[in-house]
């Protein structure tokens, strides 16, 4: 294979060879064209035939070497100069979307830990426009997080999310919420939840000065698939990362770990920042919150 001064070179004499082409046809018309010389002479046209002969011979004669190609190929930019050569298999490749295995639905619902459905509830009316203010650390008694007014930044409502399944949600917890908003001057007060009411919350709901509303698993479920396609999956997929169903540790915000005790053998859910934190909770009722 040519070196590429050797195809350098040829190039040289090509478009030296197409170069005195062009002047001898130009000399040519200027002559026939001023009339000094006939267009009848032969010699003229003979010399002017093995002129043209020899230069397509020699053109012909490296194309069938294949060396024009190579000859012509230095008119244009070689592209694989311009862009780095990058293998197939060492091109950065965009991670995969994480395929939802579950849809939105009740039942889903009521196996998100009480934090991950605390985060649900709060997305939510964060959707809607509503601005939040979550409580630190446990929080307070009767209140997971405020609802509060855009334009005065002022508390406008507290919202209690509660996710049992193992037991009623009693009517304690309504008393408390009801503290709360007397306490602070709340206007209204939400309880979501994921579960059943005892007979004596659902009779104080009723009550017509009773200004704290409840809304269940399907109710919450409503406000979700009324919200567009896209807005959908994007909270299902933020709900359902990592480990959803697992409790997290109301003090330290992590999720839990199955230990068994060494002594009697009792499996329990514990903070892995123990002994710092020694917050336990029992694996048969996953749900409640300490």
């Amino acid at each position: 294979m040519p070196s590429a001064s050797q195809n350098k070179s040829d190039m040289i004499d090509l478009l030296t060879a197409l170069a005195a082409a062009g002047l001898i046809l130009l000399g040519a018309y200027l002559l026939l064209d001023s009339g000094l010389f006939p267009i009848h002479w032969p010699w003229f046209w003979a010399g002017w035939g093995i002129t043209l002969a020899g230069i397509l011979w020699w053109i012909y004669r490296d194309w069938r070497e294949g060396t024009i190609i190579e000859e012509m190929s230095l008119l244009s930019v070689d592209a694989s100069y311009l862009s780095e050569s990058i293998d197939p298999d060492t091109k950065p490749r965009r991670k995969p979307k994480r395929r939802l295995s579950e849809d939105w639905s009740v039942e889903l619902i009521g196996k998100f830990e009480w934090r991950v459905f605390e985060k649900m509830c709060m997305r939510l009316w964060r959707i809607k426009g509503v601005s939040i203010e979550a409580t630190s650390g446990v929080g307070e008694v009767g209140v997971n997080f405020y609802l509060r007014s855009k334009s005065t930044k002022a508390r406008i409502g507290l919202v209690r999310c509660k996710n049992w399944n193992k037991k009623p949600i009693s009517v304690t917890l309504l008393h408390e919420m009801q503290a709360v908003m007397h306490k602070q001057h709340l206007p209204m007060a939400l309880l979501m939840y994921h579960g059943e009411l005892t007979d004596q919350a659902q009779v104080f709901l009723q009550r017509p000065d009773c200004k704290i509303k409840a809304h269940n698993s399907k109710e919450i479920l409503k406000q979700i698939r009324s919200l567009p396609k896209q807005v959908q999956l994007k909270l299902l997929a933020k709900c359902t990362k990592g480990r959803y169903k697992m409790p997290s540790c109301p003090y330290c915000d992590v999720k839990l770990e199955k230990r068994v005790s060494q002594v009697s053998g009792a499996k329990s859910l514990a903070c892995p920042n123990f002994p710092q934190c020694s917050f336990t909770l029992n694996p048969r009722n996953p749900h409640a919150r300490h």
